[in-house]
């Protein structure tokens, strides 16, 4: 039986990660000003202590009221962008982070990339090719202007993994990992490995991925990945045990239609292997 079990990124999850993890909000970039937005920084961390959980409408208004506080940093430009983008502001989050990039005080290669997501997440909404174009071209462009960062490779990757250009995907993401291993970039790659049929390399993406993030055993298309991988390579209790940790993680995914159809693939491979049930 031939299968093919196609998933995509998730946008709204992936750039979460990316950009609003509490352990991703500290200084990134190297062309950061010494200590020029500490207090700036510390205020913003302080936003995502403990363990409230704010809408980005209050975000976005809790963070306009401190401009005054982050005068000497682009730090601030940077995050509310951000927002814009998760709010789908697309026009504010664009403006901003062009603000920041003539306010020339730190973050400045952030907010150039800042300005090729805007396009990147405009395409994932409206799906609209002129749009993937763009972010391609700006995200060509950081690559060639920073070619030592990892960031615009791994969203690359991210783009790429959008359009299920899956081997384009691999080739940057691949880059990205070489010059700094983050989760989401193995979490894109292990999905792009098991879409081009390398199953061993998307099931070592996934443990890497794992190593520094131990919540992506919550990402659906990620752990779905992994099961049909494991499937794929008849270790089947593996995949078995892989959806469970799924369903440990993600209330309510055994409702889940692509959940059910990587589920009933492996009881029909069982079937066609002879094996009647797995051990406990």
């Amino acid at each position: 039986m031939s299968f093919s079990f196609k998933v995509t990124i998730s946008l709204g999850l992936c750039l979460l990660v990316m950009y609003f993890s509490p352990s991703l909000l500290l200084a990134s970039s190297d062309d950061t000003q010494q200590n020029s937005g500490s207090a700036c920084e510390d205020k913003w961390n302080s936003l995502f202590s403990g363990s409230s959980r704010r809408g980005v409408s209050e975000l976005i208004k809790i963070w306009l009221n401190e401009k005054n506080l982050c005068l000497n940093s682009g730090f601030y430009e940077f995050k509310l962008g951000w927002l814009y983008i998760y709010s789908e502001e697309y026009t504010k989050a664009l403006n901003t982070f062009k603000r920041g990039i003539e306010k020339n005080k730190g973050y400045v290669k952030d907010l150039k990339l800042g300005i090729a997501d805007v396009s990147f997440n405009r395409a994932s909404r409206t799906g609209h090719e002129s749009e993937y174009a763009v972010a391609e071209s700006q995200y060509r462009e950081m690559i060639q202007e920073y070619p030592t960062w990892h960031a615009p490779y791994e969203q690359m990757a991210a783009l790429k993994l959008l359009q299920d250009e899956f081997e384009i995907s691999v080739e940057y993401g691949e880059n990205s990992v070489r010059i700094q291993p983050t989760a989401y970039a193995y979490r894109n790659l292990a999905i792009s490995y098991q879409n081009i049929g390398q199953y061993e390399k998307c099931i070592e993406a996934m443990n890497e991925g794992y190593e520094l993030d131990k919540s992506l055993f919550a990402d659906k298309n990620l752990m779905l990945s992994t099961s049909v991988s494991y499937t794929k390579l008849k270790k089947f209790e593996l995949a078995r045990n892989t959806l469970a940790v799924l369903m440990q993680n993600r209330e309510g995914i055994e409702n889940d239609p692509d959940f059910n159809m990587v589920l009933n693939y492996l009881k029909n491979q069982l079937q066609i292997n002879g094996i009647e049930s797995l051990p406990n």
